[in-house]
């Protein structure tokens, strides 16, 4: 070490002269050996037994070339689980799939968090901007904890156009205005259109001709 600090040797040398075969030249190993990854170096002395450049004493699988992480401690490798972090939620729809989300609240059940605070961003994560997954955001869903689902709802605000005896048990309620025009849907001639700028004077229109 003292050798590469000055310059002595360069990094090439330094590599060659401490590889494993060079460091254990005179240690006697027996013929039949264990060497798992066929390297030519017995285990005993091969810091990585699979060859996977992961050094053993960091492998979670140092037999195994496929694997060499296993974040839950389920005995299943990252690259085999399909949930991570297990925190039951798998990891093609979680948002963070190596964090778990524990039991903080997750409406939709997308991993991330519906609010997250300094713990929550201590583990690297951050408070879902969809809390209920129906591609309205928080700040603009009338119901930020209910999903319109398969409901229309032609303005996006998280409140369903029409609101069934079904979408009702759920707490939610129709959008009395569909196309958020500023015309109330009984008033507006073109509910479902906000782009018809007359509908933004029909209200008052009638109260004028009132």
């Amino acid at each position: 070490m003292a050798q590469l600090t000055s310059g002595e040797v360069d990094a090439s040398e330094f590599l060659e002269d401490t590889s494993s075969t060079e460091l254990f030249v005179n240690v006697v190993v027996a013929v039949d050996a264990p060497d798992n990854d066929n390297d030519g170096v017995p285990d005993l002395l091969d810091p990585d037994d699979d060859n996977d450049d992961v050094r053993d004493s960091v492998d979670a699988f140092p037999s195994d070339s496929t694997e060499s992480l296993d974040t839950d401690g389920d005995g299943m490798g990252n690259n085999a689980d399909t949930d991570d972090d297990g925190d039951g939620i798998v990891d093609t729809v979680d948002g963070y799939p190596l964090v778990s989300i524990g039991t903080l609240l997750d409406t939709d059940a997308d991993g991330r968090p519906n609010d997250c605070d300094s713990a929550c961003q201590e583990l690297g994560m951050a408070a879902d901007t969809d809390d209920d997954g129906d591609n309205s955001p928080d700040a603009d869903d009338g119901f930020p904890l209910i999903s319109t689902g398969i409901l229309l709802d032609t303005d996006l605000d998280g409140i369903p156009d029409d609101c069934d005896s079904a979408c009702l048990q759920l707490g939610m309620l129709a959008d009395a205005d569909d196309d958020a025009d500023g015309a109330l849907d009984y008033e507006d001639p073109f509910p479902k259109d906000g782009s018809i700028f007359m509908a933004r004077e029909i209200p008052s229109i009638i109260e004028f001709l009132r």
